[in-house]
Parts: structure tokens; C-alpha cells; sequence
């Protein structure tokens, strides 16, 4: 009832027209969906369709059924945040966004946090970057972790993935920022590992 309500406000907020505002400011849909996080009706909702409806959302992704995003053990606010870099890790750029040999950011991550390396540069990654995620800027702590991380093996496999799972949205703009603010591309029209082409530079 109630929480449906809160549900449909926050989808609303997502997936409504472009330009159209939200308590007196633009909310893109990873704000959205952290600030749903934040609030525990809104999350309980959120949670109870992802849950429903994430054999649908995952077979709108480019790379199929992605497995299961770190989304689906939403938490607060501030876990939901630091998982963001998760997904779309960091990386500059480059071709092969959705071919048949490009892995998706979920297994990436996986693969990532199971190698020790590539683990702890993650985490370098999400203590230096916190600016990158929230679209303000890249600090050159945050880019030299970035090309520290480019570095390791398992870590270039973030770099190259494609947005999939239930973080989408957050994954993708990840990597616009960071191929914006710390790479200077601009990512026009059609955004890092999006479903219409190269997933460019990750934040």
C-alpha cells in the first residue's frame, strides 16, 4: 500500500521525461535509487521489485542474464554508494561495448573481489573516488588510482565490462563521470556500457 505508493513515486522520479524536475532539482536514476535506499519504505519496496522483476531486468541488458547484482542485498545509503564504483570500476576507455566476448560488470566484480590484488584496488578505488561518484570531479588521488588499477589484470576486466544487473543505471554513470571529469571524453548521447554501443572510459 503505502510502500507501493513511495515505489511508484521513486520509479517516477527514474524513468520520467527528460527535464522534468524533482523537488526543485534534476534527480537522474542512480541518485534516485540511492536516495530510495536511504529511506526504509521506499527501500523495502524497491527491494520486493527488484526481487520480482529481475529475470526481466536482466535480459534487457546487452550481455543477457548478468547474474544477480550486489543491488539485490540493497543496504544503506552509504553501502549502496560504495558498491556503485563496483560495478563499472575504473578505466579510460576503449572499443567493444556488447560483442559476444565482452564480459558483464557483475561477473567483472565478482572476479575481481575473489583476487587479492584487484580487491584491494577496489578498494583504494572507492576511498579516493567518492568525488568521481557523485559526478563532481576527478582528483588526481582518483586518477592515479585508476591507472594503478589498470595495472592489474583482474582489474582491467572493470574496465571493459558492460553495465548489467540491477545496478545498471549506477554502473553507467559511473563510468560517464569518469570518462568525463578524469578522461575528458565526451560521452554525447550514448553512455559507458550502454545498450546502444562502446562502453567508453569508466570514472
Amino acid at each position: 500500500p503505502a510502500a507501493w505508493l513511495w515505489l511508484a513515486a521513486a520509479l517516477g522520479a527514474v524513468w520520467s521525461p527528460r527535464g522534468s524536475l524533482v523537488q526543485g532539482r534534476r534527480l537522474i536514476c542512480w541518485q534516485a535509487v540511492l536516495q530510495c535506499q536511504g529511506e526504509p519504505e521506499c527501500s523495502y519496496a524497491y527491494n520486493q521489485y527488484a526481487e520480482a522483476c529481475a529475470p526481466v531486468l536482466l535480459q534487457q541488458t546487452p550481455a543477457g542474464g548478468g547474474g544477480d547484482g550486489p543491488a539485490a542485498a540493497a543496504g544503506s545509503a552509504t553501502s549502496s554508494r560504495r558498491r556503485s564504483g563496483g560495478p563499472g570500476g575504473p578505466g579510460g576507455g576503449g572499443p567493444g561495448g556488447g560483442g559476444p566476448g565482452v564480459m558483464g560488470c557483475t561477473e567483472a566484480r565478482r572476479r575481481c573481489d575473489w583476487d587479492s590484488r584487484c580487491s584491494l584496488a577496489l578498494n583504494r578505488y572507492m576511498t579516493y573516488c567518492g568525488k568521481l561518484f557523485n559526478g563532481l570531479r576527478c582528483t588526481p588521488e582518483c586518477r592515479a588510482v585508476i591507472e594503478d588499477m589498470l595495472a592489474v589484470p583482474k582489474a582491467v576486466l572493470l574496465n571493459d565490462c558492460v553495465c548489467d544487473g540491477l545496478e545498471r543505471p549506477i554502473c553507467e554513470s559511473v563510468k560517464e563521470n569518469m570518462a568525463r571529469l578524469c578522461f575528458g571524453a565526451d560521452m554525447g548521447g550514448n553512455g559507458a556500457g550502454s545498450s546502444g554501443g562502446s562502453d567508453g572510459g569508466l570514472e
